[in-house]
């Protein structure tokens, strides 16, 4: 598809927005952003989006490459510093998912470069790979998106997943278009 609407259910909270840390617009959301990781519905196994890959260094430190040529429909790189900040964002906003962040021991997670870094866990946590499947770990691009009001992420939401927004209505819904560069 090129274009793709989707429709919103005009009873439905909290649909109208894409702000992950504040919006239960998965389907949009989905369509803008991605995570490092999702689940592969045949396997149930952890595929890389984002991350290219992935190995725990011991039972609370996560070793993650992210892919080179990820990015954002900015045309900025996905580097590092966006992934821990769009994370972070939603615990420093306070957002409804923010329980998914506990085990994160954001003070000492180490960005070794743009592409690499080794995500710390306050405590073992197996699961970690599975929980960045979920629609709250998307990945926003700081730089487009770190002074960005709420009219900007209704407008102009920038995510390196497959689609672009082109048209909002509220209440009614979006138009997405796919991203040449994608």
């Amino acid at each position: 598809f090129l274009n793709l609407t989707v429709w919103n259910p005009a009873d439905s909270p909290n649909t109208d927005g894409f702000d992950p840390a504040e919006t239960t617009n998965y389907i949009g959301c989905n369509l803008v952003y991605e995570t490092l990781v999702d689940m592969d519905p045949a396997t149930s196994e952890p595929v890389g989006i984002l991350a290219e890959s992935w190995e725990y260094q011991d039972d609370t430190h996560l070793y993650v490459k992210l892919y080179d040529d990820a990015a954002f429909s900015s045309g900025n790189p996905v580097t590092c510093e966006d992934v821990i900040w769009s994370w972070y964002r939603t615990v420093d906003q306070q957002g409804p998912d923010i329980q998914s962040f506990l085990f994160i021991d954001f003070d000492n997670t180490e960005i070794v470069n743009d592409k690499e870094m080794v995500i710390a866990f306050n405590y073992p946590f197996s699961p970690a790979v599975n929980y960045m499947c979920m629609p709250a770990w998307y990945v926003l691009d700081k730089g487009a998106m770190e002074n960005a009001s709420a009219d900007d992420f209704w407008a102009n939401p920038v995510g390196s997943g497959p689609y672009a927004v082109v048209e909002n209505v509220s209440g009614t819904g979006a138009t997405y278009e796919l991203r040449a560069d994608y």
